[in-house]
């Protein structure tokens, strides 16, 4: 049987067996930047206490607490309390209103989980730890900044690119 809580796994002392990306919070109107453990295997989104202490976060009781567990369903520990709400800004200009649930981890000190991969279903690519695309919600949504021109939920129509000095052969070309 399911039981509800928190699933983590072990950590090899490889660190190029982690998949880390920058990562910025923005607390109390200050921001402070850092890496994010990206781990499919961990179920929530995490921020280490002494982390969240040094930086000022404001957390709050969880109505009921999580229970850890291991990979082999050992139970290793609860989570009683989560972030309030803050903003979270990763790979440059990813940005969401996020809360973390607060956990010892001094390794790593935020790990965004596959809760959060499941909500932003980003193409990784795992060799050079970079975020190549995010899903289209995203680009509706968390990728607002990254829009050029007003805020508007309008799109921009662009002109189409002058073609005349261009061989015919490659007019094909001009998405790219």
């Amino acid at each position: 049987p399911l039981v509800p809580g928190v699933l983590v796994g072990s950590q090899t002392g490889k660190e190029t067996s982690r998949f880390l990306i920058g990562c910025a919070l923005t607390v109390n109107g200050r921001r402070y930047q850092t890496t994010a453990l990206v781990d499919s295997g961990c179920e929530q989104s995490l921020v280490d206490p002494q982390l969240a202490r040094k930086w000022g976060l404001s957390t709050v009781p969880l109505l009921e607490p999580l229970t850890v567990s291991s990979l082999d369903g050992r139970s290793l520990s609860t989570i009683t309390h989560r972030t309030e709400p803050l903003q979270l800004q990763v790979s440059g200009n990813h940005t969401e209103t996020t809360s973390l649930f607060v956990f010892p981890s001094p390794q790593n000190q935020i790990v965004l989980g596959h809760s959060w991969l499941k909500e932003h279903n980003p193409c990784l690519d795992w060799r050079s730890n970079r975020v190549e695309t995010w899903s289209p919600e995203c680009l509706l949504t968390c990728l607002t900044s990254a829009a050029a021109g007003s805020k508007d939920s309008e799109r921009t129509i662009r002109e189409p690119p002058d073609l005349t000095k261009v061989p015919s052969e490659y007019h094909d070309l001009q998405q790219v």
